[in-house]
């Protein structure tokens, strides 16, 4: 008996640990593989008398390869890189050098970039990957600061800061470091900014966002109204069906009453019966449409299944104690 009440304190408990473990998604890059808008790469050409100056319609030095190479998932070169490394198509670069870069840069101060999601999460970290030193040509993280917003909009509308500008720290070992934040709090957003600022060269390889899908949905409320007038249709339509029994039911009873008063006994009682059962069936019907909307939300269903299993846990240890006495 003891090593029974033993083996089941033991499966209630591995249960607990299961349920937590499990009871909260584990946060993911939500941000692999979506859009996003960017401040102009930097673009030079070379004039006729040797200088090189901006232009808003040459090719990028740089390049986006492809409008996928801030959320590819790559971070580093590739080992196949020959050459410098910052010609890799793993970067794109922008130039905050006053002096030749980009016109925009020179107005609002800072180059940025802006990621949609594609619908709204829970986020807990940002993550920003730029080129380090060990690319050369004055390419580094050095006296770079980063900064996160939430924006209403891929047009930056309602820019919301997420916490101070970060430091980067360069690293010359790496070809590329990350400039992170950590939110204490959960952060629910769709569209995200970020704003770098450094005099001279900015190379990025890519963006992260470390989220959830948000708990939040809106179409909730819409969805259990809806289950509520679905509710009020049952419990009619089981009302009408109830009432239109019980009249068959007594016209019939009034016509074997009028032929037999022995038989109106017994047709009286099966309408009784009748009513009762189809009286208890619209209230089970109900009562069901009810249950269901009011179904607890699956983020509860963890911490329900926890209760649950706590509760089996305790009487689980009183057994054992109780077997020991």
């Amino acid at each position: 008996m003891k090593r029974i009440a033993a083996l089941l304190l033991a499966c209630t408990m591995l249960f607990a640990v299961g349920a937590l473990l499990t009871s909260a998604a584990e946060p993911t890059n939500v941000a692999a593989g979506k859009s996003y808008k960017t401040t102009p790469l930097f673009c030079q050409v070379k004039t006729d008398d040797g200088k090189y100056v901006w232009s808003d319609e040459g090719t990028p030095n740089y390049p986006d390869e492809g409008g996928v190479t801030l959320t590819d998932g790559k971070t580093d070169v590739s080992p196949d890189t020959t050459g410098e490394l910052y010609y890799d198509k793993v970067f794109m670069g922008f130039s905050g050098i006053t002096e030749g870069g980009s016109p925009e840069y020179k107005e609002l101060g800072y180059a940025w970039l802006r990621i949609d999601l594609g619908k709204t999460y829970s986020l807990s970290e940002l993550k920003l990957w730029v080129g380090s030193s060990k690319l050369g040509a004055g390419i580094g993280a050095t006296n770079m600061t980063v900064q996160y917003f939430t924006v209403a909009d891929m047009d930056g509308n309602d820019a919301k800061s997420l916490g101070d500008a970060i430091a980067a720290k360069d690293d010359k070992e790496a070809t590329a470091v990350a400039v992170s934040q950590k939110l204490d709090t959960p952060v629910e957003a769709q569209y995200i900014e970020v704003r770098v600022v450094r005099n001279g060269w900015i190379f990025v390889t890519e963006f992260e966002a470390m989220g959830v899908e948000s708990g939040n949905a809106g179409d909730e409320p819409e969805s259990s109204e809806a289950d509520s007038s679905a509710a009020e249709s049952t419990a009619t339509s089981s009302t009408t069906e109830s009432a239109a029994t019980s009249s068959t039911t007594e016209s019939s009873a009034a016509a074997s009453s009028a032929t037999e008063s022995a038989a109106t006994s017994s047709t009286a009682s099966n309408a009784a019966s009748s009513t009762a059962s189809s009286t208890a069936s619209s209230a089970a019907s109900s009562t069901a449409s009810v249950a269901e909307s009011s179904k607890p939300a699956s983020g509860d269903a963890g911490l329900l299944c926890f209760a649950v299993i706590a509760v089996v846990s305790i009487a689980g240890v009183a057994i054992a104690v109780k077997v020991r006495k």
